[in-house]
């Protein structure tokens, strides 16, 4: 139009009057237009983006030692055709009457009389909010979700009709206004939804066979009061016709001999006996529904098939074993020196992919140095080395020997002595926790952690150094290292388990430690865990007293924590998973906070250091992060120390007391504060 306007500008000035007639009518025309399209639409433009304002990820205090950054979990990746997907997916910004919600069934309340609910029960007070819509997908090129999560998995295949999920909000700063939930088939149906939405939301609902079309929509309510709407579809497909396999094999290239897989089989909720073979050979079950075969160089091909009530079911997978092509390269070589001090470089490879590599001095475990080497002080005659890379099942083992000879006189003997035990008294020092020499696992994981400490006081895991564990000479795997210890998970080994630690300074001096526990892998229950949640803080004590709890083979401590307090009739909010990441937020109960007391001498502490210390900042049924302070939260010890994980990361062992405590002070106040910051003092 501007160009039009401009073309016809240039004309008039070069003819006659009667076009800056036209033009005139033109500009009037269009103005006009405008302004009436804007007042027509006025009532229904969309609110600002609340994306664009910065996300309040606010939580300081993860239930663990150590500051960590908050995560969320991620929704499930979507495992089906993309392109069908795609094409099934409701597009943005439409709006729908509510006699089109109503034929498909979707979830609302309407305000009726005491409390009755409209077409399958529902929560909300807005019966149909007519506000703008916002898509989330797993889509990147959409809008990223900020708003909520649920534990549908798209695209996800049952074989009963009872369906339940949950809703849960992230860390946002909407008011939830109203949730909606729809299944598209009108042989489906809502049968209940919880209506609390300052806790998790529970939807059950009666599926119709084939697929159902589930459309979950959350109305929230920004700063400023407008509502918008933010929704999220999923696909799941009840399956009661067919024997429905599922398992976590999956077509792909391995390293390792030995492979371990789950498969199971259902028809209509009912349990189907499976038959699985590799190679044509079958093979038996090693417990409920786990499986461990051991692979053939090259093509591996497995197949699960199921046979019941007439009805028949088979997966084959396809899994390549590529045999590791293991190499040592190394200057070492079997001399003689005369010269204590000794260095040398050896890396390992699978193929051209650089691995670890083991090295022992005298059956010491030695850690490469800042400078790409190996550093030791040789003994008087032979000293052996040992390197052994590992991939799998394969090893490859290198031996060395260099003997040392001394020039040096017996004086010299004692001084070189004088400075060997000055050496010693360099060595970090290493504090182990969660494990002890003999001790007998039952538990297929198991966590624990190390604190090493320089000669001059320093923590090692402050940048001062660095701390390494092996089990029976393959790395451990690490969880999270913090400027106070380090945390690791161990695969436990049936049997000897040799654990050996390794603590080396940034000046090259070292220490090690080394533990043998022994497992005695069970199913089912493992033993028990003592568990209490306090909140002496702030003068209200048990909250629940210490209890033995029983905790099972694979537990995670989240799913501990799950079943102590629906046991007690505690709701909490929390981040993440239960899998992964799991921050504790908040607890609920009718009463929690009723009449609470600050200790005097903590309450002058919590306002000299916090940024904001409001004693009547409560409610009486919660107790969460920023009651009372900016610094309070939820952190849990076990046998006295604050793991640096989260309760989804940790295994508890049978024998073991765990702390859950409320804190004002960063954990501070609870002997859980970062290092320099604890008062002294337990309240």
């Amino acid at each position: 139009m501007k160009k039009l306007i401009s073309k016809l500008k240039h004309l008039a000035l070069k003819q006659q009057t009667y076009f800056k007639v036209i033009i005139a009518f033109i500009i009037v025309s269009f103005f006009t237009t405008y302004f009436g399209l804007a007042i027509y639409q006025q009532d229904v433009l969309p609110p600002e983006n609340p994306l664009e304002e910065p996300a309040e990820n606010s939580s300081k205090i993860p239930l663990m030692g150590g500051y960590q950054e908050l995560v969320h979990a991620a929704e499930e990746p979507n495992d089906g055709n993309e392109e069908e997907k795609n094409q099934d997916k409701e597009q943005k910004d439409v709006t729908k009457s509510k006699a089109e919600k109503e034929k498909k069934g979707e979830l609302h309340k309407d305000a009726t009389k005491d409390g009755e609910h409209s077409n399958g029960l529902g929560g909300g007070t807005k019966s149909d909010p007519d506000s703008s819509n916002i898509e989330v997908t797993d889509d990147d090129s959409l809008v990223e979700n900020e708003y909520f999560i649920t534990s549908i998995k798209d695209w996800e295949v049952v074989t009963e009709e009872k369906y339940s999920f949950s809703i849960e909000q992230l860390d946002h700063h909407f008011d939830v206004q109203d949730v909606h939930v729809s299944i598209n088939s009108p042989q489906a149906s809502i049968e209940s939804i919880t209506e609390d939405y300052n806790k998790p939301v529970f939807v059950h609902a009666t599926l119709a066979e084939g697929n159902n079309k589930i459309k979950v929509s959350v109305t929230y309510e920004d700063k400023d009061g407008v509502s918008f709407t933010v929704f999220r579809s999923y696909l799941v497909i009840f399956n009661k016709e067919d024997i429905i396999i599922t398992t976590d094999l999956d077509d792909k290239k391995v390293k390792r001999e030995t492979l371990q897989f789950k498969a199971n089989a259902e028809l209509a909720g009912d349990s189907v006996p499976i038959v699985v073979s590799l190679n044509e050979v079958e093979v038996e079950e090693k417990k409920k529904s786990q499986y461990e075969v051991n692979l053939q160089e090259g093509k591996n091909e497995i197949v699960i098939s199921a046979k019941y009530k007439g009805k028949a079911a088979q997966e084959t997978y396809t899994v390549y074993y590529e045999k590791p092509n293991l190499s040592i390269k190394t200057d070492l070589e079997n001399k003689t020196v005369d010269d204590p001090n000794f260095s040398f470089t050896a890396e390992a490879f699978d193929g051209d992919e650089k691995i670890n590599v083991t090295i022992r001095h005298n059956d010491k475990v030695i850690e490469e140095n800042a400078a790409g080497t190996y550093a030791v002080t040789l003994i008087e005659g032979e000293n052996e080395f040992n390197l052994v890379a590992k991939k799998g099942v394969e090893t490859l083992s290198e031996t060395y020997i260099v003997t040392y000879l001394s020039r040096t006189t017996d004086t010299e003997d004692e001084d070189e002595d004088e400075e060997d035990e000055e050496i010693d008294e360099k060595a970090p020092t290493i504090e182990i926790f969660d494990i002890k020499d003999g001790q007998t696992l039952k538990g297929s994981t198991k966590t624990f952690h190390v604190r090493g400490t320089t000669y001059d006081g320093k923590s090692i895991t402050a940048g001062n150094g660095k701390i390494n564990a092996t089990n029976n000479g393959t790395n451990i795997k690490i969880d999270w290292p913090d400027s106070d210890q380090i945390s690791f998970t161990l695969e436990v080994q049936n049997g000897e388990n040799n654990i050996v630690i390794t603590a080396l300074d940034n000046e090259g001096n070292q220490a090690t430690r080394q533990l043998t526990v022994y497992g005695d892998i069970t199913d089912g229950v493992i033993g028990t865990v003592t568990i209490s949640l306090e909140a002496t803080t702030i003068g209200l004590g048990y909250i629940i007293p210490p209890e033995q709890v029983e905790i099972y083979q694979g537990d995670r401590g989240s799913h501990v924590i799950d079943r102590l307090f629906e046991k007690h009739g505690i709701n909490y909010d929390y981040t993440g998973s239960h899998e992964n990441s799991f921050y504790l937020s908040a607890i609920y109960r009718p009463g929690l906070v009723t009449n609470p007391v600050i200790p005097d001498d903590l309450a002058e502490l919590v306002e000299r250091d916090m940024s904001r210390f409001e004693p009547d900042d409560y409610l009486t049924d919660s107790l969460g992060e920023f009651d009372f302070s900016s610094g309070s939260g939820w952190m849990y010890s076990v046998d006295g120390n604050y793991p640096n994980v989260g309760f989804a990361d940790y295994y508890f062992e049978d024998g073991q007391a765990v702390r859950i405590r409320f804190t004002l002070a960063y954990g501070a106040d609870i002997g859980g504060g970062m290092p320099g910051t604890n008062y002294g003092k337990e309240w």
